[in-house]
């Protein structure tokens, strides 16, 4: 298993609502995007 997938894996049994998943996954890709150095 590759880290993202156990990361994502992590998220979806934390998650109480399907709103909740998806509000997690999209704090996830800000976090990414902000920290990532070929995104400017």
């Amino acid at each position: 298993m590759s880290a993202l997938t156990t990361l994502l894996t992590t998220y979806r049994q934390a998650a109480v609502t399907e709103r909740g998943k998806g509000t997690d996954f999209e704090g996830l890709i800000l976090c990414y995007l902000r920290n990532e150095a070929t995104c400017v």
